[in-house]
């Protein structure tokens, strides 16, 4: 009913703007507790790893006695204990601390070594097999002659040997023909080798 009369009066004063009214009832209510810290995040995590790993206070009573000997005896040299701020680690400073030795690492590099070696035996052998699978037509002791291998020259290695050596003679062939055997002829296999070889002695009985 105040709250009516209230609103009513303001509107009979000619009130130019709404008019509110804020009815409120004060109620005794008991104190509120005191605020207590809290810990959280990893801070929080630490009481309960201590006490995974053993008593926090058997972990403690060493660091006290080491502190009176300080006190006595003055700077030891020793750390001092551990605190829960102190155990925290720093992701930065573990990244770059640092860290043991790999175990084992003479026998990794030894084993990855002998990969590699056998990785490079495979590939010459295949190189040398299809090599040996080649053959083309040049001079050997001025007879027309089919090699096997390659008509190529790698210092140090023979990669061509005579497969078959003909009876026609470099001499008997014109000056071209005997430039173009002279340079090598290849071949796509044996059977194409020997025809090549029939073709020059054909010529060379034309030219005889």
């Amino acid at each position: 009913y105040a709250a009516v009369e209230i609103v009513r009066a303001s509107l009979e004063a000619g009130s130019t703007d709404n008019v509110t009214c804020v009815v409120a009832e004060v109620v005794a209510t008991a104190p509120e507790p005191a605020l207590e810290p809290l810990l959280v995040g990893a801070a929080a995590d630490l009481p309960r790893r201590l006490a995974e790993g053993g008593s926090t206070a058997s972990r403690g009573s060493a660091p006290s006695h080491r502190a009176a000997g300080r006190e006595d005896d003055g700077d030891t040299g020793e750390m001092g204990a551990v605190t829960g701020a102190s155990a925290t680690i720093d992701p930065e400073a573990a990244r770059y601390a640092p860290r043991a030795p790999a175990r084992f690492t003479w026998l990794k590099r030894l084993l990855a070594t002998a990969v590699l070696l056998g990785v490079a035996w495979i590939a010459l052998a295949f190189a040398w097999s299809w090599s040996q699978s080649q053959f083309y037509v040049g001079v050997e002791d001025d007879k027309v002659t089919i090699f096997r291998g390659l008509n190529a020259e790698v210092p140090g290695i023979d990669i061509s040997h005579p497969y078959e050596v003909s009876d026609v003679d470099l001499d008997n062939l014109s000056e071209i023909d005997a430039d173009n055997v002279t340079a090598g002829l290849e071949a796509t296999d044996l059977a194409d080798a020997r025809i090549i070889v029939e073709n020059y002695a054909a010529r060379q009985d034309v030219a005889g």
